[in-house]
């Protein structure tokens, strides 16, 4: 620096750096919730149910990048997300019974009694009709694949008769 005569001198600048005020909030559960919110698969849940984890997900993802965060919109977010998550309705197991009791009811008509067949059918119509719907609980997901997996354990069988063997039957009944 010179100064107005034109001498040189040291000019000596003490400069402190102060982290904005979103550096200090501490981030990790939020981004724990982000990560562990990312790993799940969307065809596994109902619609409303993953439609929510989204939801909140987004808003999580936004605010882990806002300039003015603080630990408590932190700790919101991250709790959102939790209970987004904890709030998912698993209809897998539900869809993969769907799918076997519908190539039953599609090719094995003829194996079944009618009985137990129209049973299945019903059973597989609810599900499927609560697979529709966007916010099934898990309570009616569970509920309609008991009803659904038990009709079709309890399918019967038609007993095949075997004419040949019937007819021997009677012409040896008329011989005696």
């Amino acid at each position: 620096v010179t100064d107005t005569d034109g001498n040189f001198s040291e000019l000596v600048v003490d400069v402190k750096v102060f982290p904005r005020e979103n550096d200090l909030v501490d981030k990790k559960d939020l981004v724990d919730a982000i990560n562990k919110a990312e790993a799940f698969d969307k065809s596994l849940y109902s619609v409303g149910s993953y439609a929510r984890l989204e939801e909140a997900l987004k808003e999580g993802k936004l605010l882990v990048k806002s300039i003015s965060l603080t630990e408590e919109e932190v700790r919101e977010s991250a709790a959102k997300i939790n209970k987004a998550i904890d709030g998912l309705v698993d209809i897998s197991k539900l869809s993969q019974n769907v799918d076997f009791a519908r190539d039953i009811l599609e090719y094995e008509k003829d194996t079944y009694t009618e009985e137990s067949f129209d049973k299945l059918k019903e059973a597989y119509d609810n599900a499927v009709a609560l697979l529709s719907n966007e916010n099934p609980t898990s309570r009616e997901v569970l509920r309609a694949n008991a009803r659904l997996s038990q009709a079709i354990r309890n399918l019967v069988y038609k007993e095949e008769v075997d004419y040949e063997a019937l007819t021997e039957v009677y012409k040896l009944s008329l011989i005696h």
